[in-house]
Parts: C-alpha cells; sequence; structure tokens
C-alpha cells in the first residue's frame, strides 16, 4: 500500500495526505514587506529558496503569496462572503465531482490521470499559448502542466463558470465537460 513511513516515531501516514506548509520569502523574512527593508543579499535569497527541493516544489499544487497584514486592515469592519456562503460553494464544486467521476475510484480533481483531463477537460487556443510559454519559460514538468489544469477545474467550479479565464494566479482557460 505504500505511504510515509517514520521509523523513529513507528508511524505510517497514508500516501495520500495532503502537505500545507509556509515559508518566509527570505531569511529575514521581510522580502516585499513594505515597511521593513530586506537585509538579505540575492545570494542569501537563492541559497534559503534552493533548501526546497526541485522535485518537492514540483508535487505542492498551489503556492499562494501572503502579504503582510496590517494592524488597520485586520480592524476594519468590512462586507465580506460568510464562511458558510463560501462553504456551498465549495460543497456544489464537490457534488459536481463526485457526479463527474460515478462509478471510477476516483473522488477529486487531483485524482484524475492524464486520460480523464482530455476526457473533461479541453484548453481554448490562447491558455494552451499560456501553458506552451510558462512550460518553456519556467521550465515546467509535465506533472505541473496536469497540475495546472486540475487546480483550474476545481477553480472554475467553485467559481461556478464553464470557462475559467487566465489569471494572476496562472490558471488556465480550461472547458470542462462534466
Amino acid at each position: 500500500m505504500g505511504g510515509l513511513i517514520t521509523p523513529r516515531l513507528r508511524e505510517t501516514y497514508p500516501p495520500n495526505g495532503m502537505l500545507v506548509a509556509t515559508m518566509n520569502p527570505c531569511p529575514c523574512g521581510s522580502q516585499g514587506d513594505p515597511s521593513k527593508e530586506c537585509t538579505c543579499s540575492a545570494l542569501q535569497i537563492q541559497r534559503y529558496r534552493a533548501r526546497i527541493s526541485g522535485p518537492l516544489l514540483d508535487r505542492i499544487d498551489i503556492q499562494v503569496g501572503v502579504p503582510v497584514v496590517r494592524y488597520k486592515e485586520l480592524a476594519t469592519i468590512t462586507d465580506s462572503e460568510s464562511s458558510g456562503t463560501i462553504r456551498d460553494r465549495v460543497d456544489r464544486a464537490r457534488q459536481m465531482q463526485l457526479q463527474r467521476f460515478h462509478g471510477r475510484k476516483i473522488y477529486c480533481n487531483a485524482q484524475m490521470a492524464a486520460r480523464d483531463l482530455k476526457k473533461f477537460c479541453t484548453t481554448e487556443p490562447a491558455a494552451e499559448q499560456l501553458l506552451e510559454r510558462a512550460m518553456v519559460k519556467l521550465g515546467l514538468s509535465a506533472r505541473a502542466y496536469t497540475r495546472i489544469l486540475k487546480v483550474a477545474i476545481a477553480s472554475c467550479r467553485i467559481t461556478g463558470t464553464s470557462f475559467c479565464g487566465p489569471s494572476v494566479t496562472g490558471t488556465c482557460k480550461p472547458s470542462c465537460t462534466a
């Protein structure tokens, strides 16, 4: 069956777990912070980021940069979407997945094989060009390509749209049949 085995703790974790991790943008943690000057050299930042191996980074589905939030932003009362509303959208997307994969041994986009992507999702020419440029410029792997499509499908379903346009997060523009 496999999995992550920790001999010291004598524990085995399932092979399909979810990893959630955080990392500062640089050793001092101030890069990109408008109120603090980063004291790190370019070489220090490069070495710091190189501590995470390429193969490990290639297996992380979503990477999000989180800006510093100031007190005034936290203390200001704003109208925002409730957790319940967001949960309802996610539940609808999950139901679509369950219907799409009915009768199969997979239950979410992350478990789709490349052949499933070809069946359930075709990219528009503009999105395909964007993905091709990203693959070449960033040296993305085949794994990264399929992961981008899977995340884009999920994003479309959560927002309730059939087509996802290229955005700041780099999602592609899939057209999904299910």
